[in-house]
């Protein structure tokens, strides 16, 4: 049964991990089994954390409490990737990869990028880059239907608090820069989506919905402009 759920998490996974046009972070599948979530960065908080030493203090001390209680890690349980060093060179983004692994029988998250501004410094400047990180969603898999977007609302508004009223906010001007045939099967994708995450009665869905009608548009208005010049 363990295996089956993780299965349908995965193929989720999949759906989820090609959508594009997210304003607070951007999808990358990276195998089967493999999710990088790029959230872009929480310059305030970094900007505090930096103003201390790391040993002292980290953006985990910054946060408030309702949000520094997630940003704890689990022993053991490494992931199979290791950490990208290109994407630690962009502090604008954070890394965050979600695996459902086999050998693991549920899925886990861990950080990518930017530790040593994001987790607490061990004694001797060391920083264990390979625990998971210990989430709401990810805590509650063996009791609840957790779902792959439960897990990044978890990572998006931990990472980035502007994005606590709705972390699946649609950047409208992304999808206007794209061709009309790339336009259309995105915008399409994406409506499927949100209509997913309104009906599961979220209690940021009022602002989701304001992005559906505006996709609605977007996408209709493409598939006659495609009609018309066909």
């Amino acid at each position: 049964m363990d295996q089956q759920r993780l299965n349908v998490f995965l193929l989720d996974c999949l759906a989820f991990g090609s959508l594009k046009g997210f304003r607070w972070f951007e999808l990358y599948m990276r195998g089967r089994e493999e999710v990088i979530v790029r959230v872009k960065t929480d310059q305030m908080g970094i900007n505090q954390s930096r103003s201390s030493s790391y040993s002292d203090r980290s953006y985990r001390d910054t946060l408030p409490k309702s949000r520094s209680k997630l940003l704890n890690v689990q022993s053991g349980l490494p992931p199979a990737s290791p950490c990208d060093r290109e994407t630690e060179k962009d502090t604008t983004k954070t890394a965050i990869l979600i695996a459902g692994y086999a050998r693991y029988g549920r899925p886990f998250v861990w950080i990518r990028s930017n530790h040593r501004t994001l987790m607490k410094v061990q004694e001797g400047g060391i920083v264990d880059e390979d625990l998971p990180l210990k989430l709401r969603s990810t805590d509650n898999w063996c009791t609840s239907d957790i779902k792959i977007f439960d897990v990044v609302e978890d990572i998006v508004t931990l990472f980035n608090e502007s994005a606590s009223v709705n972390p699946f906010a649609v950047d409208h001007g992304f999808f206007h820069k794209l061709s009309l045939n790339e336009r259309t099967v995105t915008s399409g994708a994406m409506v499927d989506f949100l209509l997913r995450t309104f009906n599961r009665n979220s209690k940021f869905a009022s602002e989701v919905l304001k992005d559906i009608h505006l996709l609605l548009e977007c996408h209709f208005t493409s598939c006659s402009s495609n009609n018309t010049s066909a």
